[in-house]
């Protein structure tokens, strides 16, 4: 016991002093966890939104650097018309993405879906194309970690991005 004028304290300045420091640590750590999420680098926001394009620029495509595990995600494309060729877009997603997501759906459906290699690609109609083609992948990932993408147009420009699911 340490005697402070006239009441006798059980104190440790020097443990106070170290669990200040740690509890002031803490404070900025969560608070950087919280910013980042605010900007988007740990899910959808202003810095979380990305776009990747072939050499071209003839197929961009909007997405989100990181999504979250099983929560529903986009990828929004957007296609040279002329890459229509005898009334039919012809995309191919690579094997490895379409192993890590859960469900899928494609807007506008595609009129058929084939396997080639290490691709699936999707058939679309497009008689009369108009000057951008707008196609969006809808899906849940089943998968956490980084996760490399392609996708391109059948015998034209591909587009290489990754994108990191959260747990």
């Amino acid at each position: 016991m340490q005697k402070v004028g006239d009441l006798e304290i059980n104190q440790d300045l020097s443990f106070e002093r170290r669990s200040w420091k740690v509890e002031r640590i803490a404070w900025v750590i969560a608070a950087l966890i919280l910013l980042a999420a605010l900007l988007g680098l740990l899910g959808p926001g202003p810095l979380g939104k990305a776009t990747a394009a072939s050499p071209d620029k003839s197929i961009s495509l909007a997405y989100y650097r990181m999504e979250r595990y099983q929560a529903p995600a986009e990828w929004r494309l957007q296609i040279d018309g002329k890459l229509a060729k005898q009334g039919k877009l012809r995309l191919w997603v690579h094997r490895r993405f379409v192993e890590a997501i859960a469900t899928l759906q494609i807007d506008p459906e595609p009129e058929s879906v084939e396997i080639q290699d290490e691709r699936f690609v999707y058939s679309f109609k497009a008689v009369k194309p108009p000057p951008i083609i707008k196609v969006f992948f809808r899906f849940e990932p089943n998968k956490i970690g980084k996760t490399p993408a392609q996708l391109g147009v059948a015998d034209g420009p591909t587009v290489e991005f990754s994108q990191f699911y959260l747990p």
